[in-house]
């Protein structure tokens, strides 16, 4: 049944959705041509609706119902019931009683039956009449389906330029997402190493403080101990003071005793060679070599002493004291080397530096050795001792981080080491003025 509001309304409905598929058709490109064909078939049912309204519902609407999916599914309810009364008034292109889609068959066959119904009822003008009629309404919309047929295709061809531009524009925006997109990437991928790298830094930043306030405790520690060693050399620059006192004394003592000595040696000679016969040959007596003044300084042994030895001593080179420094020395420098070793490992000193430290301690160990293994009773074993020691400085390596060292010394390993350094400037001075000669 006509109703012109239904007819309104799905006219209006359909103007507005040539409007959204033609939006639809710029985006999704890739389904163009479905929402080209829904839009033709909008503006067929557009005419439809036009048509009906102004022959008020006599004209008959030959056109086929809308069924593609993205049509309907967009319809609500009361758009969906508007679209099945509209779908109603229209009869089937393809029924026996439509007009053919070929205008000039189906003229021709109206031309024929009427023909047909002249030859039947010759005196008939209703007939002709009504052919007349029908030519005429026929070559109407035929002008009329043509003329649309025009518009439409000029409609098409318009859409489907816009449609390569819209592709166009859409390809280039694309690419440009792609590109913004790897760059968004790489930025995150920047911003995340910035994020690691920041937390490096601040636990290094961590790490630095902590090592300051380290070295800080460090710096005092070496203060007080430098303050140490300061009054520790004072001492001993007082007590070498009155040693060298001391010794002045001793060595007038010695000479005193080593001219006592000889003149007894003397004595016992002429009186042996007083009781012998007359007759025999007498035999000079010995030549008793005077000691050299330099040798007698440290050689001469105390009557004491010499009773218990068994034999006597060449060269007195150490005193029993100064063997005990050496001794000494010798542990506490084997220490240190262990002492250092255990730093290098746990990382708190810088391995080139305790290398630098155990290479000078291992020479100071090995010319230990060589003073305590000296036989002084054996003046080969003396000269083999001192060719041992100076061949040892000889091959040594040039001393570094000895400020290192000096600095990790206790107050007692500083006074050994004082005396360690005094008893090889004793070795020194011994070689220099009693042997440089023999070596």
């Amino acid at each position: 049944m006509w109703d012109a509001d239904l007819v309104s309304r799905v006219r209006d409905r359909k103007l507005n959705e040539i409007m959204i598929f033609a939006s639809m058709a710029k985006i999704d490109s890739q389904n163009i041509d479905g929402y080209i064909d829904i839009i033709v078939s909008l503006g067929d049912d557009i005419d439809a609706c036009d048509t009906l309204l102004d022959t008020d519902g006599e004209t008959e609407i030959a056109l086929e119902a809308i069924d593609a999916p993205e049509y309907l599914d967009r319809l609500s309810p009361g758009e969906r019931s508007d679209e099945d009364a509209f779908n109603a008034m229209k009869v089937s292109p393809y029924c026996e009683e439509a007009v053919p889609e070929d205008i000039e068959d189906y003229v021709r066959q109206l031309i024929s039956d009427a023909v047909q119904s002249l030859k039947d009822d010759d005196g008939s003008r209703d007939a002709l009449d009504a052919l007349k009629q029908e030519l005429a309404m026929v070559r109407n919309r035929n002008e009329e389906l043509s003329k649309d047929l025009d518009f439409r295709m000029t409609e098409n061809a318009s859409l489907s330029d816009e449609l390569k531009s819209v592709q166009s524009e859409r390809d280039e925006l694309q690419a440009q997402v792609d590109s913004l997109k790897a760059k968004i990437g790489e930025m995150e991928s920047s911003l995340s190493q910035l994020d690691a790298m920041s937390e490096d830094l601040s636990k290094a930043n961590e790490q630095v403080a902590v090592l300051t306030g380290e070295v800080g405790r460090l710096q005092d520690e070496l203060s007080k101990r430098d303050s140490e060693i300061a009054a520790v050399e004072t001492e001993m620059d007082a007590a070498v003071e009155e040693n060298t006192e001391l010794s002045s004394e001793v060595e007038a003592l010695k000479d005193e005793i080593a001219e006592a000595e000889v003149e007894e040696i003397a004595e016992e000679i002429l009186e042996e060679a007083a009781t012998e016969e007359p007759a025999a040959a007498v035999e000079e007596p010995p030549e008793v070599p005077e000691p050299e003044p330099q040798v007698a300084e440290e050689a001469t042994v105390p009557a004491e002493e010499s009773a218990h030895d068994e034999s006597p001593a060449v060269d007195r080179i150490l005193t029993d004291a100064q063997r005990d420094i050496v001794e000494a020395a010798k542990r506490m420098k084997d220490s240190k080397m262990d002492e250092f070793i255990d730093l290098s490992l746990a990382g708190k000193v810088d391995e080139n530096v305790c290398d630098n430290i155990i290479s000078f301690l291992k020479v100071d160990v090995s010319i230990c050795d060589a003073l305590l293994g000296m036989d002084y009773t054996d003046m080969d074993s003396i000269l083999n001792g001192f060719r041992t020691i100076l061949s040892i400085i000889d091959d040594a390596p040039e001393p570094h981080s000895q400020s290192v060292y000096t600095n990790s010394l206790t107050p007692e390993q500083s006074v050994v080491e004082y005396g360690y350094n005094k008893v090889i400037e004793h070795i020194q001075d011994v070689m220099l003025r009693r042997y440089a000669n023999l070596l």
